[in-house]
C-alpha cells in the first residue's frame, strides 16, 4: 500500500495565506511593510541625554 501525497496547494499557513506562494513573494511583501514601517532613528544630544536621565531620576523618587 502506497501512502497518499497530501495535496499541498490548500493549505493555508497561520496568517491564512495560501502555500502556494514562494518565498521570495514572501520575502517581498515582508521587504515592502518593513520599508513602510521604516522610521527615522533620532540620535540625542549629551543634553538630551541628561535631560532624559534626570526625568527617570524623578519617577523613581516619585515611586
Amino acid at each position: 500500500m502506497s501512502k497518499r501525497k497530501s495535496k499541498t496547494g490548500d493549505i493555508p499557513d497561520n496568517l491564512g495565506n495560501n502555500s502556494k506562494k514562494t518565498d521570495l513573494e514572501r520575502a517581498k511583501i515582508v521587504l515592502e511593510k518593513a520599508k513602510a514601517l521604516k522610521a527615522p532613528i533620532k540620535h540625542l544630544t549629551s543634553s538630551d541625554s541628561a535631560f532624559g536621565r534626570s526625568l527617570e531620576e524623578k519617577k523613581k523618587e516619585n515611586d
